[in-house]
């Protein structure tokens, strides 16, 4: 049965999956992330993976299945696992925070990765995933339409934690890893 589930939620390019990855391998968390879940079903279909047709697939199955569609069947996988540790990568809609706080209570808690916009743009630039903006006005664009296409200031105001990453990996671990002291 798992005892504690981070949720996991940030800036586009922010480092949550560098948070994540620093919980899998010190802490020996099991990730659930979001976005993999949206891909896993963009793949089934005939659309190349970018940004705008994984926002497009995310829209169009909470349209038609209700907007807690993706959070739901991440915490049926939680559920599933045999673990005692799980992140969930990439809340990103206020119902992303409450179904997980009414299935798993106190055992879950929601921390907000963030930094700099330029930093973070930076950061798409050199880890070159598909759909990724090329400009700074671009990143910017599509940033703000993910916000409003996710009501993503209400689900940051819900954070338990949130954690900085803009001045190096090794203070972002002594962040992250003062956090876990509080919460083990």
């Amino acid at each position: 049965m798992v005892k504690l589930v981070l949720g996991l939620t940030g800036t586009i390019g922010a480092g949550k999956d560098v948070v994540s990855e620093h919980l899998k391998e010190k802490y020996k968390f099991k990730e659930i992330g979001m976005g993999d879940l949206t891909r896993e079903e963009l793949k089934t279909t005939s659309l190349p993976e970018n940004r705008e047709n994984l926002q497009a697939l995310s829209k169009e199955r909470t349209d038609k299945f209700g907007q807690d569609y993706w959070i739901k069947k991440a915490a049926e996988r939680v559920k599933s696992m045999k673990t005692d540790v799980v992140i969930m990568n990439g809340l990103r809609r206020p119902i992303d925070v409450i179904i997980p706080k009414k299935e798993f209570g106190n055992k879950f808690k929601l921390i907000l990765v963030d930094a700099d916009p330029k930093i973070r743009f930076e950061r798409l630039k050199s880890r070159n995933r598909p759909g990724d903006p090329k400009t700074l006005e671009e990143f910017k664009k599509q940033e703000n339409a993910e916000h409003k296409l996710f009501d993503f200031d209400t689900t940051a105001k819900m954070a338990d934690f949130v954690v900085k990453n803009g001045a190096g990996l090794d203070i972002l671990y002594v962040e992250v890893d003062k956090m876990m002291k509080s919460l083990l």
